[in-house]
């Protein structure tokens, strides 16, 4: 998903890719609020932690780029002739009901699905253990630590259920590295590794895309 969005800064025509992927993830959150990695999410409880992830980074693109439409179309009334509107390089403002923003407009299905995404998440790392990443088998699993992390970078949130995601997930790495510098997880030590790094990291691959607002637009969801 992240590289799709990423594309189109090189002019890659992908704008029918990523109605897809709209169109696949508003289709198929379950009840829960979680998404499973195939089917229609009918069956309640089929979501998992690090699918979910990957369908909030999903929605995440059909916010932002139905805020560009929106900017775009709040540019044109105020000046006919913009000098750019490349969100590259201008990102669109934060609708905070503030300035030339606005104010808040009702959430849509995108904000909503957002919102049930994040209230998962929440819920998955609040019954973890003590409440960080480490008590469980979903935890301990470093893809979806590094998914996590991806999805609390791009939200611009810094914990998520009450739970300081980073802060946790740092400390199970510390204390989980092997004498050798890696970490043996699901993967192998190779992959599991890369995985640690990544999630330390704590890395931004979408600048432009964290420049929207999302809902929920808290920096404690």
């Amino acid at each position: 998903v992240l590289a799709v969005w990423a594309a189109r800064k090189h002019g890659v025509p992908v704008d029918g890719a990523l109605d897809l992927i709209e169109r696949r993830f508003l289709a198929t959150q379950d009840a829960a609020g979680g998404w499973a990695y195939s089917g229609d999410g009918a069956m309640p409880g089929s979501g998992t932690p690090a699918m979910t992830c990957a369908g909030l980074l999903g929605v995440a693109t059909a916010i932002g780029r139905r805020e560009e439409r929106r900017q775009k179309t709040e540019t044109l009334k105020t000046d006919p002739a913009p000098k750019s509107t490349d969100p590259f390089f201008n990102p669109p403002p934060r609708p905070d009901g503030q300035g030339s923003a606005g104010p808040k407009r009702p959430p849509d299905e995108r904000d909503t699905a957002a919102a049930r995404g994040i209230h998962y998440l929440g819920v998955v790392l609040a019954t973890a253990g003590r409440g960080a990443p480490g008590g469980t088998t979903d935890i301990q699993n470093l893809y979806f630590l590094w998914s996590l992390e991806r999805v609390g970078v791009l939200y611009g949130v810094d914990k998520i259920g009450g739970v300081d995601w980073y802060a946790g997930g740092a400390d199970f790495l510390v204390r989980t590295q092997q004498g050798d510098g890696t970490w043996q997880g699901t993967y192998g030590a190779d992959v599991d590794t890369s995985f640690a790094v990544l999630f330390l990291s704590k890395a931004n691959l979408a600048r432009d895309l964290s420049s929207v607002e999302f809902r929920p637009g808290t920096r404690d969801c």
